[in-house]
This record gives structure tokens, C-alpha cells and sequence, in this order.
């Protein structure tokens, strides 16, 4: 039987290569005020890859330490307080999507349902997004 470090494997199949890699991140500030039915949007652009490549996207936050998830949004909540609701947990949403050809966004979003002043936590929240993008087989 062969070592692993000897083993050579190959295929009639085409596969994916990779193309680039890279870390897009996003600082959320602490102590944010979303007004009256109000959104606050924070967004950060990330150069990377070839244009219109396949990308896999791994996305953690500071709120979830040590877990990556796999996709291109994640909801994730915060504490805050709402004058109408009170103390509580309030959602965030965060997507990573192209913008164009080679750029990807990083984007956070807070809404404010409720009728008053929503005025979250003093503590930032960091995103980070690992982003793969790979090359197509070819025909």
C-alpha cells in the first residue's frame, strides 16, 4: 500500500481550481442609534478573483466565536434597548455579494421596527468573510 505522501491521485473528470483567496472584514461600531422605523447600513468592498468566478463564502462574527458558517447571509443578534420594547436581543443581518466583476461586498444591516429609539450595545462586532472564488472546468 502506498504512503499518503506518495499517493497520486487522477481523474477523467474536470474540477474546480482555485482561483484566489482572501479575508473581507467589517467592523459594527458599539452604542449605534437607529431611529423610528429607521435602518442602519454599514458596507466594505474586498477586490478578489477573476471576473464572475464561483465563490464559497465562509462568514463568522464576534457574537458566535469560532464558527464559520457556509453561505452568503447570516443572521446574528445583539443586545440592545429599545424605548418602546425595552432590553433585548436585536437582529443584525450580514450578506457578502458581488458588486461587480471583481469586487464583493460585505454588508450589515440593523432595522428598527419598533416606534421608538433603538440604541444598541456599546460593544463592536466584528465580520469577518472568508471568501474563495474558483475556476470553472473547462469543456
Amino acid at each position: 500500500m502506498n504512503k499518503p505522501e506518495n499517493f497520486i491521485s487522477t481523474t477523467d473528470y474536470s474540477t474546480l481550481q482555485n482561483d484566489d483567496d482572501g479575508i473581507a472584514d467589517l467592523t459594527i461600531p458599539g452604542s449605534i442609534v437607529v431611529p423610528n422605523a429607521g435602518v442602519y447600513l454599514q458596507s466594505q468592498d474586498f477586490q478578489i478573483g477573476a471576473a464572475e468566478r464561483v465563490m464559497r463564502i465562509k462568514i463568522s462574527t464576534t457574537r458566535q466565536t469560532g464558527r464559520w458558517y457556509v453561505g452568503s447571509w447570516l443572521r446574528v443578534t445583539a443586545p440592545g434597548t429599545s424605548s418602546i420594547a425595552g432590553a433585548g436581543d436585536f437582529p443584525i443581518f450580514i450578506s457578502v455579494y458581488r458588486v461587480n466583476e471583481t469586487t464583493v461586498r460585505v454588508s450589515a444591516a440593523l432595522y428598527n421596527a419598533y416606534p421608538g429609539i433603538l440604541t444598541m450595545s456599546p460593544l463592536a462586532i466584528y465580520v469577518a468573510a472568508k471568501i474563495n472564488t474558483f475556476i470553472p472546468p473547462s469543456d
